[in-house]
């Protein structure tokens, strides 16, 4: 057996505190801070039927257009532009009825219709007034309907849903 002395083995244990609270100070302020776990985004959550609409147009001009993502669930998050202030943001879920007509009428196929684009650039209610973009993902497909861009039927129950959607969307308090 080795013969140490009483200093020795004191110099041995402070030696390995030490080292123990160097490393925990190093793990705690440098390693942990840097470590971030991966973000799950909403398209990996949400493939299926994703709705994102926004208002260009006149409401630039103002800078109050409004936008929103709508997904499977009928959950929702809104913003409204608010000048020069910070946006407003809302979050809550559309009326289940609203969201079952969505689903019901914008079906791959008559989105695939109407998403066609224009010979020309012409908006339905003129290049001064509020035009209406929404991209559609159905089954990961994507599809823009853009009132300046696309061959819409706005008589059809696709875009009457995405009308009774943005109605809902004006009648939100921010």
């Amino acid at each position: 057996m080795l013969d140490m002395s009483k200093q020795e083995i004191s110099s041995i244990i402070i030696t390995f505190l030490m080292g123990l609270v160097a490393g925990a100070y190093l793990f705690i302020y440098g390693f942990s801070t840097t470590f971030k776990l991966p973000e799950v985004t909403t398209d990996d959550a949400y493939t299926q039927f994703v709705i994102t609409g926004e208002g260009y147009g006149a409401c630039d001009v103002l800078d109050q257009c409004l936008s929103f993502q709508v997904l499977e669930n009928g959950k929702y998050r809104a913003i409204l532009e608010n000048g020069d202030n910070e946006p407003l943001i809302k979050e809550g879920s559309i009326p289940r009825k609203v969201n079952q007509q969505l689903k019901k009428n914008l079906t791959a196929g008559i989105l695939n219709q109407q998403s066609q684009p224009l010979p020309t650039s012409n908006c339905r209610y003129g290049p001064e007034a509020n035009n209406y973009r929404y991209q559609v993902s159905v089954d990961l497909v994507n599809y823009t309907l853009d009132t300046c861009q696309n061959q819409i039927d706005y008589n059809g129950q696709a875009w009457l849903s995405l009308v009774d959607l943005w109605n809902y969307f004006t009648t939100v308090k921010f």
